[in-house]
């Protein structure tokens, strides 16, 4: 998607949130938006303020500021990264000979809903009944599979969002090469979530388990998780290629 169709697609979502209508897409990531390849190979603290990937630090990225963090559970040994479709989009990777079985590697990637457009206010954001839907596609896990003795041993996938109450991550779903997931926000299981505090295995702290408003949304995103199968000679990518978001505009 060229930066002229990205502009036109964004403004066509915040007129949806300006008229007030029942549903509007709030998010809507593709890995074609990545021209050149970003990496990040230093443990990343999550910041509401400072983007991982925008178009200002890269002019030729034409998608939405992606905001993240980053942690290696064995030290130094992967890779937060985003690349086109062929490299799977917004991911978390091992390099050839990287790593060790059973090593981890977690990484998080949020959109912050802007709070002012051509100075007007935008309309409330809200996750409720048929207006929740979210659609995850994943990019290709080298060899195509997920086993003990390849490269990845498991990955999964968790949601995360900011509403009125705080930051909220659902519960892990097993994912694998090439998959296609949806759901509804509302059907998911969430926890308490703080992101910009890290722990020696994730990117942030998980919590109890927590009560959503699914009001006042104010970021949005995914969670990535995997562990390091026997076969550490092959490098890896655990990354998502496209990322849609849907949610009610309006009081």
């Amino acid at each position: 998607m060229n930066r002229t169709k990205y502009k036109f697609k964004l403004c066509v979502l915040f007129s949806i949130c300006f008229l007030g209508l029942e549903a509007a897409e709030i998010i809507n990531f593709d890995a074609e938006s990545i021209r050149k390849s970003v990496y990040v190979s230093d443990v990343r603290v999550f910041s509401e303020a400072t983007p991982i990937l925008s178009s200002y630090q890269k002019p030729d990225y034409t998608g939405p500021t992606v905001y993240g963090g980053f942690q290696d559970g064995g030290g130094n040994t992967a890779l937060l990264s985003g690349g086109g479709i062929a490299d799977a989009g917004l991911k978390v990777r091992w390099n050839n000979g990287r790593g060790y079985p059973d090593d981890t590697l977690s990484g998080l990637f949020l959109f912050k809903r802007q709070d002012l457009i051509n100075g007007q206010k935008l309309l409330p954001l809200h996750f409720e009944k048929e207006s929740d839907h979210v659609r995850v596609e994943m990019g290709y896990m080298n060899p195509g599979y997920v086993g003990s003795e390849v490269a990845v041993k498991e990955a999964s996938l968790r949601f995360v969002f900011k509403d009125s109450t705080g930051y909220h991550i659902s519960a892990s779903t097993a994912v694998h090469s090439k998959a296609v997931i949806n759901f509804g926000v509302l059907s998911k299981t969430y926890y308490h979530y703080t992101p910009d505090v890290n722990t020696a295995r994730s990117v942030g702290t998980i919590g109890h388990e927590s009560r959503p408003s699914f009001r006042e949304i104010e970021f949005v995103g995914f969670y990535l998780e995997a562990a390091r199968g026997r076969d550490i000679a092959e490098g890896a990518n655990i990354g998502i290629i496209k990322f849609t978001v849907d949610a009610k505009a309006g009081d």
